[in-house]
């Protein structure tokens, strides 16, 4: 309900209780730096506290099943995910679907069925992102197929803070992603479908969702639009852009999302030939950029300060989760014609690993970082390519009363410099 500072004083205030009921307390904390674009204080708080709790989830025997210490397992892979640690990330999602693995050969509960799928959900993002992507698909379909089959005996409450919907909604969004790389989007589609679906139904029951459901419209738009149904698309991408402007008039840090929603939209309307809506839209993203230039300064920390050691950094060693969530995958999917082929599957870069989970960014992940001034200029510069591709020349001189006043100017300078010219001719004949 954007009430965050609120949040922040409730979690501060409330005693952490004891190894199970801490980690409980640690899920809570953990979303609320994810919505707030809090990457690097997430990763930081989630490695000491499973650090901390490691020994403390199994008994003496090893065998006890402990679901926070696992679900927190795999959201430590997602946020090192984008932060751009994609190995340490990889290392994580292997060690929580092993484990959970384990577990269920042993016994049958929707605990461990919840937590795999989660996790099964983690590691086919992360294995895109390193390029292995028939394992990320193998993945994919394991986690669907074991939501689908458990579904009715899945969690219906809000326990774990993780209802079945997200779990069935992340494992859905995950397949269209892997079957869009290998160029099967009619299978991408129906799983985009099922995924916004679900996402709709958690909206329903949990209005903080809003900003994945926008996220999962936008992959569902990306995909209509590859298998030509244009007018479907570019009116998803409008639901999706309409609500995530709702989203972002309260909560600041969605501002970006906004952005890149609308400058998908953008192109979709330029290309379908609709330019005074497409200018419209790449108006309406320039303001959303400068609003964004002039947010205040945020606090390093959003909790208390954690001491630690400067965490290894992988690939680029720098943080790409200034995008939003769903960015990847609209790339990724843009990317990937009909006619791609199972022999030549598109491998993510790293500069788009930022983006590759699910679009869950409300209540698992994604939300941008505080912008600094590369970031501006980043989006600066992507403003001005983008009014340079997509606004007609034609149109370029009435977008604002500034410009207006430009073009008259200039125009009444010209006239004077042609008076001036002819002139000039006269007075030369004369002299002739």
């Amino acid at each position: 309900m954007a009430w965050i500072p609120e949040a922040v004083d409730m979690i501060q205030q409330t005693e952490k209780l004891p190894v199970y009921g801490g980690r409980l307390y640690y899920t809570v904390q953990i979303r609320i730096l994810r919505r707030t674009g809090r990457n690097r204080e997430a990763v930081r708080i989630l490695r000491r506290v499973l650090s901390e709790t490691s020994q403390t989830s199994w008994t003496d025997d090893g065998q006890a099943f402990n679901l926070h210490f696992h679900i927190l397992l795999a959201e430590l892979a997602v946020v090192q995910l984008h932060v751009g640690q994609v190995g340490k990330a990889l290392e994580d999602a292997e060690r929580a679907v092993t484990a959970c693995q384990r577990d269920m050969a042993d016994k049958d509960m929707e605990e461990e069925k919840c937590a795999f799928t989660h996790s099964l959900t983690t590691l086919s993002h992360c294995l895109a992102a390193v390029g292995s992507n028939e394992k990320a698909l193998e993945a994919a379909e394991k986690a669907v197929s074991i939501y689908t089959v458990n579904v009715s005996r899945m969690w219906g409450n809000f326990r774990y803070t993780i209802r079945r919907q997200e779990l069935g909604a992340s494992a859905f969004h995950s397949m269209s992603l892997r079957l869009a790389t290998f160029g099967q989007l009619e299978e991408a589609l129906s799983n985009a479908e099922k995924a916004s679906e679900l996402y709709r139904e958690l909206v329903s029951l949990a209005p903080r969702h809003r900003p994945s459901l926008a996220g999962s419209l936008r992959n569902l738009a990306s995909t209509l639009w590859n298998v030509g149904r244009r007018d479907e698309s570019i009116s998803t991408s409008e639901e999706a852009v309409d609500i995530m402007r709702k989203v972002a008039d309260p909560e600041t840090y969605f501002l970006g999302d906004l952005a890149e929603g609308l400058d998908q939209l953008v192109r979709y309307l330029s290309e379908k030939g609709a330019a005074d809506r497409a200018i419209a839209a790449s108006s309406e993203a320039a303001e959303v950029r400068r609003r964004i230039e002039l947010l205040p300064p945020e606090p390093e920390f959003l909790f208390s300060e954690i001491e630690t050691e400067e965490e290894e950094e992988d690939d680029e060693g720098k943080d790409p989760s200034s995008s939003t969530a769903i960015e990847l995958e609209v790339v990724a999917l843009e990317a990937t014609s009909a006619n791609d082929s199972q022999d030549n599957p598109k491998t993510c870069s790293p500069s788009e690993i930022s983006s590759i989970a699910d679009p869950l960014r409300a209540s698992v992940q994604l939300v941008p970082q505080p912008v600094d001034g590369a970031q501006r200029e980043r989006h600066a510069a992507a403003d001005r390519i983008t009014g340079t591709l997509v606004v007609p020349l034609e149109a370029k001189s009435s977008r604002t009363p500034t410009d207006l006043l430009l073009w008259i100017w200039l125009g009444l300078l010209s006239v004077l410099v042609a008076i001036m010219g002819v002139g000039l001719a006269v007075m030369w004949r004369r002299g002739q």
